[in-house]
């Protein structure tokens, strides 16, 4: 990082850490030097990095899972001849209380349209995003971390000018399927997760990781915020779902300069790196299934039972959202726009406080580990779908939002874990691999809950909850089974090779040429 570099305005190496970037290890030998680990790879001079990306680009995401859900639901209403509550854009369920009248039963056969057409979308986005994930995560340990953020953008904007010009002239639902494959291709929103956490980590040490990847899922219910209670209204304003696609549009734009024209790059480029190299994948399967050279016992067990209980825990995190916005837009709510966009505010916000709040007391005045904190969160989880499950009147949604406080606590404290196990050249293939765990949770989970929103919806709407919150358990045992087995460690010492010891064994090297 010497010269007049792209990364000398706001970045520097840090004083206390010696390490050498992958692709310049000249004679591959055994990594020998402990790390500092009190210093960051890189010392950003300015502490807001990728924060205003996450923000811009999540709102426009999140966006979309309001308006899509919505949207698909106004348009399979309006061709099965249902209306719902014409005063808000389609939502509601007008004269479909009685579950005996037609009403009721047209409602529950648009419901399941919905839902079938939104797994549609999901697996078309999916699919392709989580082979390319795997691809992206290893290219930015050689190549750099801003591609894994602008490729998603660029994916997503592609299909947001899409949506605007389908929206506009009421062009098929199918239509989506296509550009929903080209965004995967991009990479999606678990590209541009694990481009933000491993940036977040080439600037964070073991000691401080945790807090700011917390930090940084917490700025992204601040986006839930903001889209949710803004694109209530919005569709309000304009029903046919126009003015909010373009902001979503415009969102994208900005979030897609920033990380071009503001974001310096951290990872010295590999001329050589190809993007769609086998060694990437080879690099991240090695995590899991080889045993590290550096002083990390027990790591491969650890990455494997850690990577179970992100799989069943991000299962119902990430994919639950288009079956909560189809029950609250069932009987017996039937919300509008407006009410679902200020309800998921406030959760968020309850959330967003209750994390925060709850981060701070454990973590860094009652110093719980990382494993316990996920745990508690797991069990406050598992109340809030029980409750959701039972809920009849709408105070019961709003309570459940309470119980739910440490909901966005699991999946940073788990990436935390996973993050302190690999050393910084190992960053992005970690992160390529959670990335891919999350976009398989979201096509596997998607389909599995859509599909059994679909098939008991008619009989009792809230079941699938109680199979959301049968992966809660699960993965509160599996970790339990983690925390048992880590109990009493330390934090593990990471090992790098520094360029002196390299250094010094070429010119030891020289001495024996010459003395023979």
């Amino acid at each position: 990082m010497e010269g007049n570099r792209e990364t000398d305005p706001l970045l520097s190496r840090g004083n206390g850490l010696r390490h050498r970037d992958l692709h310049t290890n000249r004679h591959h030998k055994e990594l020998v030097d402990v790390v500092d680990m009190d210093m960051p790879k890189f010392l950003p001079k300015c502490p807001v990095t990728v924060e205003p990306y996450a923000f811009f680009y999540f709102f426009a995401i999140l966006s979309l899972l309001s308006i899509f859900p919505q949207y698909f639901y106004k348009r399979i209403g309006e061709d099965l001849g249902y209306v719902g509550n014409k005063s808000d854009s389609g939502a509601g369920c007008e004269g479909s209380n009685g579950t005996n009248s037609t009403m009721y039963a047209l409602q529950q056969k648009v419901q399941a349209e919905s839902s079938l057409w939104l797994m549609y979308t999901s697996i078309c986005t999916l699919v392709p995003a989580i082979i390319v994930t795997v691809f992206y995560g290893g290219h930015s340990d050689t190549f750099g971390r801003k591609p894994s953020l602008i490729l998603p953008c660029m994916g997503s904007l592609i299909r947001s000018v899409f949506t605007v010009f389908a929206v506009y002239f009421e062009w098929p639902l199918w239509s989506f399927l296509p550009v929903c494959f080209v965004e995967g291709l991009f990479g999606q929103y678990a590209t541009a997760l694990m481009g933000c956490f491993t940036y977040i980590s080439d600037i964070t040490t073991t000691k401080n990781r945790a807090f700011r990847i917390a930090i940084t899922d917490l700025l992204l219910l601040f986006s839930v915020e903001a889209s949710q209670i803004s694109m209530g209204y919005f569709i309000k304003l304009s029903p046919n779902f126009l003015i909010p696609n373009i902001i979503v549009m415009g969102s994208l734009c900005l979030a897609l300069l920033y990380v071009i024209f503001c974001l310096p790059e951290l990872i010295q480029k590999d001329p050589n790196a190809k993007l769609l190299d086998l060694k990437h994948v080879l690099r991240m399967a090695q995590l899991y299934f080889h045993k590290p050279r550096e002083n990390l016992p027990g790591r491969v067990w650890k990455l494997r039972l850690l990577l179970l209980v992100l799989f069943l825990s991000a299962m119902s995190m990430v994919s639950s959202s288009t079956v909560d916005m189809l029950y609250l837009l069932n009987s017996p709510f039937c919300w509008t726009s407006t009410q679902i966009g200020w309800f998921n505010a406030i959760n968020a916000l309850i959330i967003q406080a209750g994390s925060f709040v709850g981060l701070l007391i454990m973590r860094k005045l009652l110093k719980i580990k990382e494993a316990y904190i996920a745990q508690m969160a797991m069990v406050l989880v598992f109340a809030n779908k029980i409750l959701v499950a039972f809920a009849q009147y709408d105070y019961m949604m709003y309570i459940s939002c309470f119980v739910n406080m440490f909901f966005f606590l699991i999946i940073p404290m788990l990436r935390a874990l996973m993050s302190e196990q690999v050393t910084h050249h190992e960053q992005g293939s970690l992160f390529a691999s959670i990335s891919a765990v999350e976009n398989s949770c979201s096509l596997f989970g998607g389909t599995l809950f859509n599909s059994i929103y679909t098939a008991t919806v008619a009989w009792f709407r809230g079941f699938v909850y109680f199979v959301i919150a049968a992966f809660y358990v699960l993965s509160f045992s599996v970790l339990s089974v983690y925390s048992c087995k880590t109990r009493g460690e330390s934090p593990p010492v990471i090992e790098v090779e520094t360029p002196e010891d390299d250094d010094e064994e070429e010119r030891s090297r020289n001495r024996d040429e010459i003395s023979s």
